[in-house]
């Protein structure tokens, strides 16, 4: 095993320490940028399998490189390294928001600084994670702690010049207080761009899929998991690492181990084999997020050719092929999940290819890798 396939496999903590990435143009530079987001993706072999883990690894690299193309010198750092001190004058810095770090205050105003958006506005994430638990605590009479359902306030909106913002118009909206020019840019998928199924959708209209991270509540796991379990005829595949969460699990280990049509499978490798075969044999993802950047579960599973029972807040722009969750409410979710679960062989499968298609035009890396530029070009002057 080589060292970088080595760094693929250790601890995320070691990513988080004071190490840098030079990577130098060729020729003369035009200029440096301090680029503070992942650093792990620059020690990843071509085909390793974290690539598929989450978009952002590619993401982060991509954006380095986009920048090095203009010309300039590009120091990387991980977003979470509080022990990094600049040594070098850098003329631009672009960041994804760590609360705890310093860093914007040690560089000299003349620097332009840039930040990079993931989510919806703290406070708007907040109060929607408030009401999630307040809601889950009336029906299930017992309190959950917010954890990963809240974040702290980004006082890194007030020292930047613009922000680049990975979500739909509602997510871009959240932001409208605040005052700063927003840059949409189009999530990537970190599944195969090009996949293909023989979906016999007769069979599958039976099988949904909810696939997500951390923050079960504000993604609404737990409304969907209460709407599947009044409707035994249907079944749901559970993905994500919902074991790290035992507070979660303790409420809902019913619904997740002693339901027999839900079927718990932690996390998944979402480009392995296991996900592709029971994704060819579902028909829709239920996600009810209340709030998000842009949901890459929902972009990945379109991709895939699932038709998409969302909410407008997961950040994905669903045109009229899926089903858009306005309230999210246990019934909302139940009406909308029967609806298409009683849809035509034939309307299925024209909406799972509508969907693939959608996903196929807005949502790749070449779409991504173009919004970005446009961006850079845009602040950089090239």
């Amino acid at each position: 095993m080589n060292i970088k396939e080595i760094l693929g496999k250790i601890d995320k903590r070691f990513f988080n320490q004071p190490t840098v990435v030079t990577l130098r143009p060729k020729g003369t530079p035009k200029g440096r940028v301090l680029f503070s987001y992942l650093i792990e993706p620059f020690f990843l072999t071509e085909n390793a399998g974290r690539w598929r883990s989450h978009t952002n690894l590619w993401e982060s690299r991509e954006m380095a490189r986009v920048v090095l193309e203009g010309g300039y010198e590009v120091d990387v750092i991980h977003y979470q390294n509080d022990a990094f001190v600049p040594k070098k004058k850098y003329d631009y810095f672009i960041f994804h928001y760590n609360p705890g770090a310093a860093l914007p205050d040690c560089l000299p105003k003349a620097c332009r600084k840039f930040l990079h958006i993931t989510g919806s506005y703290w406070e708007f994430r907040n109060n929607g994670a408030a009401k999630r638990l307040r809601d889950l605590e009336q029906r299930k009479k017992v309190t959950l702690f917010a954890n990963r359902n809240k974040i702290a306030p980004n006082t890194a909106l007030k020292i930047v010049e613009a922000a680049t913002m990975m979500g739909n118009d509602f997510t871009i909206g959240t932001y409208e207080s605040c005052g700063l020019k927003m840059h949409r840019i189009y999530s990537s998928p970190s599944v195969d761009e090009n996949f293909s199924c023989q979906r016999n959708h007769d069979e599958a209209r039976r099988n949904f899929i909810w696939l997500g991270s951390g923050g079960f509540v504000l993604k609404g796991l737990d409304l969907v998991l209460e709407a599947f379990s009044h409707m035994p005829h249907l079944h749901l595949d559970v993905f994500g690492p919902v074991e790290g969460d035992m507070d979660f699990i303790e409420v809902y280990r019913r619904e997740l181990y002693e339901t027999s049509n839900i079927t718990m499978h932690g996390w998944v490798d979402v480009g392995g084999e296991r996900f592709k075969k029971i994704v060819e044999c579902a028909v829709a993802i239920v996600y009810a997020s209340c709030s998000e950047g842009s949901s890459t579960g929902v972009i990945n599973c379109m991709h895939m050719g699932l038709i998409p029972i969302a909410s407008y807040q997961s950040g994905v722009d669903m045109g009229d092929v899926g089903i858009v969750l306005k309230e999210c409410s246990i019934d909302e979710i139940k009406g909308a999940v029967e609806k298409v679960s009683q849809m035509s062989a034939h309307e299925l499968e024209e909406r799972s290819k509508a969907a693939a298609a959608l996903a196929r035009s807005r949502y790749t890396r070449s779409a991504f890798r173009k919004s970005y530029k446009k961006f850079v070009d845009s602040v950089m002057g090239w």
